[in-house]
C-alpha cells in the first residue's frame, strides 16, 4: 500500500514537472526574426523598415546615452497590425542582465502612433567601453520581430 502511494506520487510529480516545463507559451516557442540596425541612436533618430508597408522611427533622448540617469525612447509608426511587445538593454559582450524599459505616463494617455518608454542602464565598472544592445520586440501580423541597436554609454 505504501509502495503504491509512493509510486503514484512520484508519477504525479514527473507528469506535473513535464507539463510545466513543456507548457506551450506563444512567445517562448517561436523564434523571432531579428533585424540588426546599423544606425546609432546616440547620433540621431533611426528608421527601420519592417516590410515594404511599414517602417518605424526610434529616437533616444538624451544623447549620448547616459548611465545611471533616466532616458526616453520614442517609437513612432505603430499601428496597422504593428504593436510594441517589450524593450530592454543588455550587454552585447558581457552578461549584465536585462534592463527593461517601461511605458511613460504620456503613452498611457494614448498619444496616437507614438509609444514612449523610460529606462536606465547601470554603470559597468569592468569595461568603460561597454557596448549595450537595445532589443525592441514588436508583433507584426502574428510574427515576433526583434530590432537590435548597439550603443555605447557615456560615463561623465
Amino acid at each position: 500500500m505504501v509502495r503504491s502511494v509512493i509510486l503514484i506520487t512520484l508519477l504525479s510529480v514527473i507528469v506535473g514537472v513535464s507539463y510545466f516545463v513543456n507548457f506551450p507559451s506563444p512567445l517562448n516557442n517561436e523564434l523571432a526574426r531579428v533585424i540588426e540596425s546599423g544606425c546609432s541612436l546616440s547620433q540621431g533618430a533611426c528608421e527601420v523598415l519592417i516590410d515594404p508597408d511599414f517602417n518605424l522611427k526610434f529616437d533616444l533622448q538624451p544623447k549620448p546615452l547616459p548611465v545611471m540617469e533616466p532616458f526616453l525612447l520614442a517609437v513612432t509608426g505603430l499601428g496597422g497590425g504593428l504593436s510594441l511587445y517589450k524593450a530592454w538593454f543588455e550587454g552585447r559582450d558581457m552578461s549584465m542582465g536585462q534592463h527593461f524599459l517601461f511605458p511613460t505616463e504620456e503613452h498611457a494617455r494614448g498619444a496616437s502612433g507614438l509609444f514612449s518608454l523610460r529606462g536606465m542602464i547601470p554603470i559597468c565598472h569592468i569595461d568603460s567601453s561597454m557596448v549595450w544592445r537595445l532589443v525592441i520586440e514588436i508583433r507584426y501580423k502574428e510574427e515576433l520581430i526583434q530590432i537590435h541597436f548597439e550603443q555605447n554609454a557615456s560615463i561623465e
